[in-house]
């Protein structure tokens, strides 16, 4: 009997254009012999609601806050559906760059120095030695430029703290283009992270279970960083796998990689982004992905096609990981 799978995509956020292109890849690469596949246009909580009893697993391809911030992943929790992203609380984890931080920070791994622009609780945060401390009870961005021009020199970048694609990323390269740069994430986000440009080199690596794909590097060319046009769009950047880079760094990556799963907690799937600095010798994680893309662009096919895999192999493992039952043949 073929299981039934119901992928979700779409939303309403802002990512609902790339969730649409991952939800179509996912439905055009999962095996019709194995599966009865039920594509799910999510608009309104009532389309998950509906699939109680409908299907055996849900395919979460929906991003965005909703989407992989644990909201979805709750509900389906309350359905009694599987679903092969993460679990609601490591998903609001990854969701939150600055709350990924601190986890990290817990457990004893670096982090990026930041300072936390907090609209929630109207506060201004700095990030010292593994720890932050309170340097403001409001917020000002005049005593920002005082602590930037303080801790660094520009660019730096400034982000939303739980926005995906890069949505209301900044980069930042003088005092006057720091005002409308916050002004922009507070658009996604009540909470703004303010970062130093790392110079060093972009890598990311994917995790399926405990089997870590191939590093890879990314050289972006639409924009001066790895931006939502560098993500999406053809040559937008250039992206090599297997990473050039020596293999003490390669197994650096994948032990990393590793620990920031388990830190986090993710059970399933997901992508982890780093920055690493040469002249340091430091590898510096940004943030980890519980709902990576799945377009013909994304990263995480692209690490499974070096690895061997084809796109119905990657998502074969994928629901393995939630249907352990599952009988898979290996391939030839």
């Amino acid at each position: 009997m073929k299981i039934k799978v119901g992928v979700l995509f779409g939303g309403w956020g802002e990512e609902r254009e790339v969730s649409v292109k991952s939800g179509q890849f996912v439905v055009e690469n999962l095996d019709r012999n194995k599966y009865e596949v039920r594509e799910v246009l999510v608009n309104r909580i009532e389309d998950i609601i509906e699939l109680k009893g409908e299907i055996d697993l849900a395919f979460i391809a929906f991003h965005g806050k909703i989407g992989e911030g644990g909201y979805v992943q709750a509900i389906l929790d309350l359905l009694g559906i599987p679903y092969t992203s993460a679990s609601p609380l490591p998903s609001q984890i990854g969701m939150n760059k600055w709350l990924f931080k601190r986890v990290l920070q817990s457990e004893g791994l670096t982090t990026v120095s930041d300072i936390v622009l907090d609209y929630v609780t109207k506060r201004i945060l700095v990030n010292e030695n593994g720890g932050y401390r309170q340097v403001l009870s409001r917020i000002c961005l005049r005593q920002t430029v005082r602590l930037i021009a303080e801790k660094w020199s520009y660019p730096v970048f400034v982000k939303p703290a739980d926005s995906g694609s890069s949505f209301g990323i900044s980069k930042v390269k003088n005092e006057s283009q720091l005002r409308p740069a916050v002004k922009e994430a507070t658009k996604f986000s009540r909470q703004v992270i303010i970062e130093p440009s790392l110079e060093g080199k972009e890598l990311t690596v994917t995790f399926v279970g405990k089997t870590v794909l191939p590093p890879i590097l990314i050289i972006p060319h639409k924009g001066e960083f790895f931006d939502y046009a560098s993500k999406y769009e053809e040559e937008g950047a250039e992206e090599i796998c297997p990473a050039p880079i020596d293999s003490r760094l390669s197994r650096r990556l994948q032990r990393l990689t590793l620990k920031i799963k388990k830190v986090v907690g993710v059970e399933t799937y997901g992508r982890v982004d780093f920055v690493y600095k040469p002249d340091e010798d430091v590898i510096y994680p940004l943030e980890i992905n519980t709902v990576p893309g799945m377009t013909t662009t994304s990263l995480v096919p692209k690490a499974a096609a070096a690895f061997g895999w084809s796109n119905q192999r990657l998502l074969d493992e994928i629901i393995r990981l939630v249907l352990p039952e599952q009988n898979h043949t290996p391939e030839v």
